[in-house]
């Protein structure tokens, strides 16, 4: 039984991540996919759950993924190994946050 909120959107985007009380630590990720509420994201960086976090995109790269602002705060509400990924070693959900 389908359990999401919101429809999911593929994406390829990239964009990059930035720990909010750790302001220095920004990596480069891509949102693997988007809706309304949330994107899921590829990380290098086991995220723990609950850290809050802004998604920046560069608006003169930006492509047609829907995700229409620079940046979105957000709180990662699970991280897990990705097996068998050719890029990224974790799958991060991200909820959006006002």
């Amino acid at each position: 039984m389908e359990k999401r909120r919101y429809p999911r959107k593929a994406s390829f985007e990239p964009c990059n991540v930035e720990i909010f009380f750790l302001e220095e630590f920004t990596f480069g990720s891509r949102v693997l996919n988007y809706s309304t509420g949330g994107v899921m994201l590829e990380s290098d960086y086991l995220l723990l759950e609950w850290s809050p976090v802004t998604i920046k995109f560069d608006a003169e790269k930006k492509g047609d993924s829907g995700l229409d602002k620079a940046c979105y705060d957000g709180i990662v509400r699970w991280c897990s190994a990705q097996e068998g990924s050719c890029s990224g070693f974790y799958g991060v959900g991200v909820e959006f946050v006002n």
